[in-house]
C-alpha cells in the first residue's frame, strides 16, 4: 500500500529538483508575460561563490528571460492612476538595455535604461502583476539608492523602485502618455531566495553590488544628492523629499552593452497589451471621497465618489469613480467620507456601473443609521449632510429631515405612486408640473390658499425661509385657477381680435360709401380752372371784410355762431376741390400747377383737424384697486370706483389698445408699469 505522505514528499522533492535544473539549463524558453524572474539559491551561492552564481543568473536571464517581441507603441495607462492621485507607486523590473548619453561625456545623466517585464510589486507581500511588457526610465530622474550610497546594474540584472508618474506627449504631441517621474531605487541586483520556499516572493531578496566583472552598462552614485536633502530624509523618512529636482539626483557613469541591442533582437508582434480578460468577480477596496448631486435629463440624482479604487494586490486601478446610489449602497448606512468599502467586480473597473458591484461592505468601523431609499430623499440627505454651498436646495432637506423625524419612525409604506402623500408638493414642483413660472405659483399659493389645512407641514431653513409642502390635491386646484385664468385671457383676445376685425370693417364701410368720381359731371381742365380761381377770389374778399373789423372777444356763442358760419366753407372748397374727371389710380395723384398747389396748402391750413382727448383718470386715496398678473400683484389708486376701472378697461379693448400701459405699485410698493394685456384678473 502507498504511503501517501512519503509519495507527496517525493514528488515535491522531484518538483524542486527539477526547479532547480531549470534555472542552470540555459535551453528554457520564457513567455514574454512571465514574470516570475529567474532567481539563485542560497545553496547555490555558498557552493559555487556569490560572483560566479549571480553572474550566471544573471547572463541567463539576459538570454532567455527578455522580451522576443517588439509591441505597439503603448501609453502605459495602468500607471495612470498614480498620476491623478500624485501617488508614488513600487515597481520592479529587469534591466534589458542602456541608452548611452548624449555627447563623449560618459558622466552625462541623460541616458535612458530599457526596463522589461515592468511590474507592479506590493512591498509587504511580494506580489507582482504586469504594468506593460517595457518602459523607459531616465537616469535623469533617479534622485536616490536606498540600498548604499553606489550601485553597479548590467543587463539581466532586477530593479525594484519606487516611482512618481509623469505625462508626456507622444509623436505629434496628440497622444497622452505616462512615464516614470522622480524615482527612488530600493534595490539593484539578482534575487537569491534564503528559504526552502523557494517559489515564494517574500523569500527572495535581492542582493546588489556584486563584482561584475566588466559586464556593467551603468554606475550610480548618490554623491550628487546634498547633505542637507539626505539629512532631511534620514530625519523624517519620507521618500517625497526627493520629488523636486532641485534637492539632487544621483551622479551616473555609462558602459556599452555587450548584449544584443534591444531594437536588433526583437521580433514584431500584433499584441500590444499585457492585459487580460478577468473571468471571476475580483474583491476591490476603495475610499469615500465625497457625496455630491447631480442633474440628469431634467431630474436631480444622488452620487457617491469613490477614489483610489484598489485591487487585491495593492494596486491603485482607478483614480476617481462616481456612482449611483442602489439598495447595496443604502443598506450601508449613514457613510462618511473618508470610509473604506469594498465590493465585488466581474470586468472592467473603468466601465463599472453600480448596478454590476456586489457584496458591499463597509470596512471602517463607526455607528451607521439607515438611509432613505426613495431619491428625492437621498438628495436631501446628502445636502443635509455634506453640501456647505448656496447650491443646497432646502425644499428637498425639509422632505428628508421630515422623513428623519416622522415617517421612519411610523410604520407605513410609501411607493412611488403615494410619495407625495405623505412628503407633499413644494411651489417649485407644483409650477415644473403644470408647466409655469415659480414665482407667479408662489404669489397664488400664498393669496389664495393661506389656510394651513392645504399644508403638510413646513420647514425654516439657515436663511429664516419657510418652505411649505401642500397636499396633492393642491396642484389640481393650482391647475384649475390658471385654466380658468388663461381661458379668460383667451376670452378677452378673442373680443380684441373681434373689436379689430369691426372696427376695420367699419372703415372700409365708409370708405366704400364715398362717391366716387365718375358720378360727377365731367368738366374740361379749363372749366375746372375757371371755378377753382373764382372760389378763391370769393374767400379772399370775405377775409379782407374779416381783417378791417375788430375782432369782438370770443365767447361760446360767438364760437358756435362762428363756426356755424364757417362750415359752408369748408364744404363748398372742399366740393369745389373734388376732381371732375374719371378719377385715376391712388398710385397717380393729380398733378397741379404751382400756382394751385400753393392756393391748396393755403387752403388745407384753414380746416380744422378734430382730435381724440385721451382719456383722463382721477386719482381717489381712498379706492384702490389689484391687478393680478402672472409677475405679481400690483395695486392702482387712479380710478374712482370699480365702474371706472371697468368703464376704462372696456374702452381699451375696443379700441385695440392693450398695450396701454397703468402706472400702479408692486407688492414692495415701488413704483411699476404694466401693459392691459399682462392682467389676468381685477381684484378690490
Amino acid at each position: 500500500m502507498v504511503n501517501n505522505k512519503k509519495l507527496k514528499n517525493l514528488l515535491h522533492q522531484r518538483n524542486k529538483d527539477n526547479l532547480k535544473k531549470s534555472r542552470s539549463v540555459e535551453k528554457v524558453e520564457f513567455n514574454d508575460d512571465d514574470i516570475a524572474i529567474p532567481f539563485a539559491t542560497a545553496e547555490e551561492v555558498k557552493s559555487k561563490g556569490i560572483r560566479h552564481e549571480l553572474n550566471r543568473v544573471r547572463r541567463f536571464t539576459a538570454k532567455n528571460f527578455l522580451n522576443k517581441y517588439r509591441y505597439s507603441a503603448t501609453d502605459h495607462r495602468l500607471i495612470k492612476p498614480y498620476y491623478y492621485l500624485r501617488q508614488w507607486f513600487n515597481w520592479t523590473g529587469v534591466v534589458a538595455d542602456i541608452s548611452m548619453p548624449t555627447g563623449s561625456d560618459s558622466t552625462r545623466i541623460d541616458g535612458k535604461v530599457l526596463i522589461d517585464k515592468f511590474c507592479f510589486e506590493n512591498e509587504v507581500t511580494g506580489e507582482k502583476e504586469m504594468l506593460d511588457h517595457h518602459i523607459w526610465l531616465n537616469v535623469n530622474n533617479i534622485r536616490y539608492l536606498m540600498n548604499g550610497p553606489k550601485l553597479t546594474l548590467g543587463i539581466g540584472d532586477v530593479i525594484q523602485a519606487t516611482s512618481r508618474v509623469m505625462q508626456y506627449s507622444g509623436k505629434g504631441g496628440s497622444v497622452e502618455k505616462f512615464g516614470l517621474g522622480s524615482t527612488v531605487i530600493r534595490a539593484g541586483g539578482i534575487l537569491v531566495s534564503y528559504t526552502k520556499n523557494i517559489n515564494s516572493p517574500k523569500s527572495q531578496v535581492i542582493t546588489s553590488n556584486y563584482d561584475h566583472g566588466d559586464d556593467w552598462v551603468l554606475k550610480l552614485d548618490n554623491s550628487g544628492i546634498p547633505d542637507i536633502t539626505l539629512q532631511n530624509y534620514r530625519e523624517n523618512k519620507d521618500i517625497r523629499i526627493f520629488a523636486n529636482r532641485e534637492h539632487g539626483h544621483v551622479l551616473a557613469t555609462y558602459q556599452p552593452s555587450r548584449y544584443v541591442h534591444y531594437f536588433e533582437r526583437l521580433q514584431d508582434s500584433s499584441s500590444n497589451t499585457p492585459i487580460k480578460e478577468i473571468d471571476e468577480p475580483v474583491l476591490y477596496t476603495a475610499t469615500i471621497n465625497d457625496f455630491r448631486v447631480y442633474e440628469q435629463d431634467g431630474e436631480l440624482v444622488p452620487k457617491i465618489v469613490l477614489e483610489s479604487v484598489t485591487n487585491p494586490i495593492g494596486r491603485i486601478v482607478c483614480a476617481r469613480k462616481t456612482l449611483d446610489f442602489n439598495e447595496a449602497l443604502i443598506s450601508l448606512g449613514t457613510l462618511r467620507k473618508g470610509d473604506k468599502i469594498s465590493f465585488k467586480l466581474k470586468g472592467d473597473i473603468n466601465s463599472l456601473r453600480t448596478n454590476e458591484l456586489t457584496k458591499f461592505k463597509l470596512l471602517t468601523p463607526h455607528q451607521t443609521y439607515d438611509l432613505p431609499k426613495e431619491t428625492q430623499l437621498l438628495n436631501g440627505w446628502i445636502m443635509n449632510s455634506f453640501f456647505y454651498t448656496p447650491a443646497k436646495d432646502y425644499d428637498l432637506i425639509g422632505k428628508y429631515l421630515h422623513w428623519q423625524q416622522v415617517i421612519s419612525r411610523e410604520d407605513v409604506d410609501v411607493t412611488e405612486d403615494n410619495f407625495d402623500e405623505y412628503y407633499g408638493l413644494t411651489a417649485k414642483e407644483i409650477s415644473k408640473k403644470l408647466d409655469l413660472d415659480i414665482e407667479v405659483v408662489k404669489n397664488y399659493l400664498q393669496v389664495s390658499l393661506p389656510n394651513n389645512s392645504d399644508i403638510l407641514y413646513s420647514f425654516i431653513d439657515n436663511n429664516d425661509e419657510q418652505h411649505r409642502y401642500y397636499r396633492p390635491e393642491v396642484l389640481d386646484q393650482v391647475e384649475k385657477h390658471f385654466k380658468h385664468t388663461s381661458q379668460k385671457a383667451q376670452s378677452a383676445l378673442e373680443r380684441a381680435q373681434a373689436a379689430k376685425h369691426a372696427y376695420s370693417r367699419q372703415v372700409k364701410e365708409k370708405v366704400i360709401a364715398i362717391p366716387r368720381a365718375q358720378d360727377t359731371k365731367p368738366v374740361s381742365d379749363r372749366e375746372f380752372e375757371r371755378n377753382l380761381l373764382a372760389k378763391m377770389e370769393e374767400q379772399s374778399a370775405k377775409s379782407e371784410d374779416k381783417t378791417d373789423k375788430v375782432a369782438p372777444v370770443p365767447t361760446s356763442e360767438t364760437k358756435a355762431e362762428h363756426e356755424h358760419q364757417e362750415t359752408p366753407i369748408k364744404k363748398e372748397i372742399t366740393s369745389s376741390l373734388a376732381p371732375t374727371e374719371s378719377p385715376k389710380s391712388v398710385s397717380e395723384p393729380v398733378k397741379l400747377e404751382e400756382d394751385q398747389e400753393a392756393t391748396l396748402d393755403e387752403t388745407k391750413s384753414q380746416v380744422e383737424v378734430k382730435t381724440v382727448e385721451p382719456i383722463q383718470i382721477k386719482t381717489n386715496d381712498k379706492f384702490m384697486v389689484k391687478f393680478v398678473c402672472e409677475t405679481g400683484t400690483y395695486t392702482s389708486d387712479q380710478f374712482s370706483n370699480f365702474q371706472a376701472v371697468a368703464k376704462y378697461l372696456q374702452q381699451l379693448t375696443e379700441a385695440n389698445k392693450l398695450n396701454k400701459f397703468l402706472l400702479v405699485k408692486n407688492e414692495s410698493g415701488q413704483d411699476s408699469m404694466i401693459s392691459v394685456k399682462q392682467i389676468l384678473e381685477v381684484k378690490i
